[in-house]
């Protein structure tokens, strides 16, 4: 069957076990408080906010954390929520501890992980103690706009707000401004300029070896096909040479 996250849904009801740990992991990478993966981004971004480092890798920092949280969210979405999207299978059941309890230790580690670490390993360097708020919040609050942004990517088109703020700006971003114009005709009409290229040099080419070389091959084939039958030593071309010969000695005494 199809594998796609699109074509599932409603999987809580045929692997509760599956689902819930798969639920528990997305959440713990999109970075939900608490979780594991919370300790190890809130980390990160900080220790990036307080160092000497650019800030055009901060901002991509940020950027792949709440990207990281988008398709999370939507991983979540297809796969768990609402109704199946897919045609019926025979049904699965969880009766295998040696499925389930290794999906159980990872949900465990998702959840317990984060915490454990950072209250038993001591940090070889003395944390900033003391960050303006919004650096402190940061890793939160670019995590709450990529669920926002997954949440509002999913939802149905009716149900999106229009936005008429800024009509002209607007159609150019969801156009993608003159993206049509240069894929859909620059690039098809430079490609097949180069094949009307390549055509026309072909045809000239196939034209020049036929008055070329080629008509020299027919032109001479007959001529040196006579004179090898000539140069065979057959008996009947020396006769029929000698009758030509007898014939045009004899008109000329003649005439």
């Amino acid at each position: 069957g199809a594998t796609g996250f699109r074509k599932m849904g409603a999987t809580q009801h045929q692997t509760p076990w599956t689902s819930s740990c798969f639920t528990i992991g997305t959440l713990a990478l999109t970075g939900m408080p608490f979780l594991a993966g919370f300790f190890s981004k809130d980390a990160i971004i900080e220790a990036m906010a307080t160092s000497q480092l650019n800030a055009w890798a901060l901002i991509l920092t940020l950027i792949a954390t709440s990207f990281t949280a988008v398709y999370s969210i939507r991983l979540v979405y297809f796969v768990v929520m609402n109704n199946p999207r897919s045609l019926a299978s025979a049904p699965t059941q969880e009766l295998y501890p040696e499925v389930i309890n290794p999906l159980k230790r990872l949900a465990w580690g998702s959840i317990l992980a984060g915490l454990c670490v950072t209250s038993n390993i001591v940090p070889l360097k003395t944390p900033v103690m003391s960050m303006p708020p919004l650096l402190k919040l940061i890793a939160l609050i670019v995590t709450i706009a990529g669920v926002l942004i997954a949440l509002w990517l999913i939802a149905p088109p009716g149900a999106r707000v229009q936005t008429t703020l800024f009509p002209k700006l607007h159609r150019f971003t969801s156009m993608l401004g003159f993206f049509p114009t240069l894929i859909h005709r620059a690039t098809p009409k430079l490609s097949l300029g180069w094949g009307q290229a390549a055509a026309h040099q072909m045809i000239d080419q196939n034209w020049l070896e036929k008055i070329g070389p080629q008509a020299m091959t027919t032109l001479n084939k007959p001529l040196a096909t006579s004179t090898s039958n000539v140069q065979q030593g057959r008996i009947k071309t020396h006769l029929t040479l000698f009758l030509l010969a007898l014939g045009l000695v004899s008109s000329m005494v003649m005439f």
